[in-house]
């Protein structure tokens, strides 16, 4: 059976259903947006180019993409601290 929009929207909904994650779709642009329910920051991706990995490369395109986003998503919640490192990072230019 052919991969659709529809079907790929619900593959990632039930792949990336975690609490603090909220997701939308954009049937106009055919885009996918997950995003942290607490704050908005996200990632969006076209549901088009995931569908062709999807029918290149089977299932394992979808975990590498599933691990990518929780792998985004975790890091846009971690704090990064620049002051006092400013020396560092300069002396190397």
């Amino acid at each position: 059976m052919k991969m659709t929009s529809i079907k790929m929207k619900r593959l990632l909904e039930e792949k990336l259903s975690e609490p603090g994650f909220k997701t939308s779709f954009n049937r106009e642009k055919d885009t996918f947006r997950i995003e942290w329910k607490e704050n908005g920051e996200g990632v969006t991706i076209t549901l088009p180019n995931v569908i062709a990995k999807y029918e290149e490369n089977g299932e394992g395109a979808i975990d590498e993409l599933i691990d990518h986003i929780k792998e985004s998503m975790r890091i846009m919640q971690q704090q990064f601290r620049l002051s006092g490192n400013e020396k560092k990072h300069l002396s190397r230019y």
